[in-house]
Formats: C-alpha cells, structure tokens, sequence
C-alpha cells in the first residue's frame, strides 16, 4: 500500500460552477454539506462523490487499496462470489441434490431419480437442473463440468439458460473426459439455470441406477459468480 504524506498547497475559490448537459449541479459531499471547487496549478479540483451523481453513477472508495471506483452498475468492485451456498429456487428432476465445499473448492451436484435413469436405458434423454436467482446483480459465471460419471459409457451434456435463453452448450462428454472451464457472460440475467443431460449409455445397458450414481460423478466444480451485489 501506497504511504500516506500531508502537503500543504495553494488553492484558488472563485465561485467556479458545475454544469451537465445544460443543468446546473449543486455539489455537496457524502454528508449533504455544500462544497465548492477549487484551482490549484492551473486544475480545477471537484468532489468526485458530487461528479458521480450528476453522471448517475455511483463512487465507491476502496480504503484498503486507496482506489477509487466509478460504475453505473454498482458502488463495490467485483469479487467471485461462491456459488454453492447461495439459496436456489428450484430443482427439477432430481432424486436429491448437493453441495458442499468451501470458498476455495466446492462442488454442485445432481443426483438422478431411478425411473429417469431407466428411461435413459430405453433410449431416451434424462435431464435435471437446479435454478439460482442472480436479480441482475452478477456480471460473470465461471464453472468447471465434469462428466456425469467415469464408469461406462454415459454420454453427459450440460446447458446453461440465463432467463430461458442457452448461453452455453458442452460437447457431449464421454468416458473419461477432462472437465470443461467455462466463462460465461451474465450480466442482466435474473434466472440462472444450470441443467445436466445423460444422452447415452451405449453398450453398458446393464449398468443400474445405484451403480451410476456412486460411480465417481464430479458435478460442478468450483462455481463462482463475479458480481458487484449477489
């Protein structure tokens, strides 16, 4: 961190006035009190808090960084907010489903229902999903995916819906296959639903339900949202 030093200087007030886009801004501090502009060398000095708020954008001072932040969205820098603790709204066609973890590391499963995993041995697809509500308050969701399991021949693919509309669509992930870092634009997003697929089981129709389901499924991995308010 930067030393701090006082220095006196030399200052000129000369009743010098703020005008935007044809209004005239009175300028207060964050306390309400009135203050007025000054020159020094040849600059004219104005309250940064008083400048954000004729421009609509909020001011935000980081003491820790002795940094200054100017942001139409919000006051507070980003941060990667961990998302497996955050409440969620729904969680469709799921047997159950966990988290667990911790700021570092953390992992989002879901666990499939017997009868979905059945279908999915007839031929047909098996999805389920889990729903997050980010309020518009997240800029950024970043993830790692894995396959839904390492034993056999299950084909997995993962969507991710923000409001409704697919933001991001895996390859299909088979035996073995490395997860997948994913970086995902969200910015406005109200609804953010993470949904995963079993497309296949190809040759190993035998495999049954409590077999898959302890054989070695990663889930989601360390799931963030970089945000400024969540």
């Amino acid at each position: 961190m930067t030393s701090q030093a006082d220095k006196n200087i030399l200052v000129t007030y000369g009743d010098i006035k703020l005008d935007v886009d044809g209004a005239l801004i009175t300028l207060k501090d964050e306390n309400g009190n009135s203050v007025e502009p000054f020159i020094c060398n040849g600059a004219v000095y104005v309250p940064i808090n008083a400048v954000g708020e004729a421009l609509g954008k909020e001011v935000y001072w980081d003491n820790d960084t002795s940094s200054i932040y100017i942001d139409g969205r919000s006051s507070k820098p980003p941060i990667a907010a961990p998302l497996y603790n955050k409440p969620y709204l729904k969680v469709e066609n799921a047997e159950w489903f966990s988290t667990g973890g911790n700021d570092g590391s953390n992992f989002i499963k879901l666990h499939p229902r017997n009868v979905s995993f059945k279908n999915v041995i007839r031929g047909q697809q098996w999805q389920n999903s889990v729903t997050y509500l980010l309020n518009a308050a997240a800029l950024r969701f970043k993830a790692n995916i894995a396959q839904a399991s390492n034993w056999g021949a299950v084909e997995t693919e993962y969507k991710i819906y923000g409001d409704d509309e697919l933001l991001y669509n895996s390859p299909c992930m088979r035996n073995n296959a490395a997860p997948i870092s994913i970086d995902i634009n969200v910015e406005e997003v109200m609804q953010l639903r993470i949904e995963l697929s079993i497309t296949s089981i190809g040759q190993y129709d035998g495999i049954n339900f409590y077999e898959y389901r302890g054989a070695g499924y990663r889930g989601i991995e360390n799931a963030v949202v970089v945000t400024t308010n969540y």
